[in-house]
């Protein structure tokens, strides 16, 4: 079954509604700012990293334009150092590619162990948008909607404030 499709089965099964917007393959927010999408939404930024040792993986959700402090953010937590998993482990554990990385990823995580980190300002906005697993597309969905899809999943889940640079 294709990534895509996968998601809508999730999110159908869990009633929640989402739109769907069709557009050219993105694959950073630089393109999504160069195609000047526009959407009633929020759009998130998803970052996938790992700990030091490699043992721990992390799905990381912030605003489009945040840049997360990586350092803070494992050392307040004590995950220790904190840095970019490579694409053979992003599809080792999300099943995705560069460029489709999204929240939506965890439903491939089958023993469930990549953590999840939300930042806490994201649950202000009334609608957050994310790629469903695929980088042509976005779906747009209330934040509370978002929560329930998280909380019908095995996987951790911090909502926190991600510390940004300066």
């Amino acid at each position: 079954m294709n990534q895509e499709k996968k998601v809508y089965e999730v999110l159908d099964a869990l009633d929640i509604e989402y739109d769907i917007i069709h557009h050219d393959a993105v694959y950073t927010v630089a393109d999504v700012k160069k195609s000047k999408l526009d959407f009633e939404a929020v759009g998130c930024k998803n970052l996938f990293l790992k700990d030091n040792k490699g043992k721990n993986h992390f799905l990381v959700i912030v605003e489009y334009d945040k840049s997360v402090d990586l350092n803070q953010l494992g050392t307040q937590n004590g995950w220790g150092r904190l840095g970019f998993a490579s694409e053979s482990r992003l599809m080792t554990h999300l099943g995705l590619t560069h460029g489709s990385v999204s929240p939506f990823g965890i439903i491939n995580n089958k023993d469930c162990s990549v953590k999840v980190i939300v930042d806490e300002c994201l649950l202000d906005a009334k609608k957050l948008s994310f790629h469903p697993n695929v980088n042509t597309v976005t779906i747009v969905l209330s934040s509370d909607d978002f929560i329930k899809y998280l909380n019908s999943r095995e996987n951790e889940v911090h909502l926190m404030n991600v510390p940004s640079k300066l």
